[in-house]
């Protein structure tokens, strides 16, 4: 793996890490510096893991190259700090960064639980719990400093994990993804919105990148089972895309060799939100009411129309240039008579399951096709362009996740 991957993904294996170690010491009723000792002991173990012992491998760019990322970085910060709102788009002050000040408070943060009105305490608390965790290392000070950083910090590690791993595989490639990234006007609004739809997006991009590095060295199974977890740990959908991840893959997770590095990634992220679902108490409002008139809604094909028209409009709108690479990337799998790549097919189903949620969802269908449907498609956005952009810079991967030219 390339060694700026390996800072990536370190950041975010200590992002949910320190996130569960914050939100299990608030369950136990623990001192603050039992999370701060956790989470330097975490620091430490990924320097271990990950990087002792690897040479760093230096990148033989030209200028020219050199020119375009930095280009492209300028573009990028520039429409992040244009697009970006003081405190975020809606659900990040009334949901994300609400549960960030409710966890702040090691006496009152269990309060969040008691408002099943207006509000979701049945959202997991990845990204509110590390955001808590860093505005108390800052003695609760600036605050708003420190979410916003949070989230362009991790709006940019998506475009960076891919130019990472596409580097030394084909830099133009590299280059042309990072700059029509930075210029993705939907997809930086988004994640400076300081959602944690952006951290779930990360985190399976993520995933799939230390999945196909496995093959290198096993401790990758570990850390890309642990990635999964903590998608898990950031939002509902995460659990949609784990299982899935896990299913697609189940004989090289489940191989009599890989299962307890499997398990071992596993752990921390389960246990955290076993605990975490069952101190909240509270029935997701969707599960609780999705078999209401079942049969009725799958029978009726106005739904299906409705969630088509929105998804093509959504595609047309935000995510027109990769539906594009999509297109083109399945036409020349066409003409070269082959079947898609099996971790496009994984990304197609868990489209297909967020589509089919909303067939069956028991809210009005309109409203909720228009407040989360590009949101969801958010989620998945980094990780297609990454799997069609390593088609487009020849490199092939086998079942076990080895790249190959």
């Amino acid at each position: 793996m390339e060694q700026n991957s390996k800072y990536i993904i370190s950041l975010l294996l200590f992002t949910g890490g320190a996130a569960c170690c914050y939100f299990l010491s608030l369950l136990a009723g623990l001192p603050f510096i039992v999370p701060v000792l956790l989470a330097a002991c975490l620091l430490y173990g990924l320097y271990y893991f990950l990087f002792r012992g690897q040479p760093v491998l230096p990148y033989n760019t030209g200028k020219a190259a050199a020119f375009i990322f930095v280009l492209s970085l300028y573009y990028f910060a520039d429409n992040a700090l244009r697009l970006a709102a003081k405190h975020g788009g809606w659900d990040a002050w009334a949901i994300w960064n609400l549960h960030a000040r409710y966890l702040r408070s090691p006496e009152h943060w269990q309060n969040m639980f008691l408002n099943t009105e207006s509000e979701h305490p049945d959202y997991p608390l990845c990204q509110p719990a590390f955001l808590a965790f860093l505005i108390r290392l800052a003695a609760n000070h600036f605050s708003l400093v420190l979410t916003f950083t949070f989230s362009l910090v991790i709006t940019l590690c998506g475009p960076l994990l891919i130019f990472s791993e596409l580097t030394c595989k084909n830099f133009i490639i590299a280059c042309i993804v990072f700059l029509f990234c930075a210029q993705d006007i939907y997809y930086i609004a988004t994640g400076v919105s300081q959602y944690a739809d952006t951290l779930l997006s990360v985190f399976l991009l993520a995933a799939l990148v230390t999945f196909n590095h496995a093959a290198e060295n096993i401790k990758y199974i570990t850390v890309c089972a642990a990635l999964l977890g903590f998608a898990a740990f950031t939002k509902n959908e995460g659990v949609i895309l784990a299982s899935v991840f896990l299913i697609f893959y189940l004989r090289t997770f489940c191989s009599k060799k890989n299962i307890k590095y499997t398990l071992a990634g596993l752990a921390l992220p389960v246990i955290t939100v076993v605990l975490f679902k069952l101190k909240a108490g509270v029935t997701n409002d969707m599960a609780a009411s999705v078999t209401s008139h079942l049969a009725e809604k799958l029978t009726d094909p106005h739904r299906y129309k409705l969630i088509y028209d929105s998804l093509i409009n959504n595609v047309n709108q935000n995510f027109y240039y990769t539906a594009v690479f999509l297109m083109l990337y399945l036409l020349v799998n066409t003409v070269q008579q082959k079947w898609p790549g099996r971790q496009l097919l994984l990304l197609i189903t868990c489209l297909m399951l967020y589509m089919g949620i909303y067939l069956i969802t028991p809210r009005d269908l309109a409203w909720h096709l228009e407040t989360s449907q590009s949101r969801l498609l958010h989620q998945l956005m980094p990780s297609f362009i990454y799997v069609i952009a390593l088609q487009a810079a020849g490199v092939k991967i086998n079942f076990a996740g080895r790249f190959s030219s």
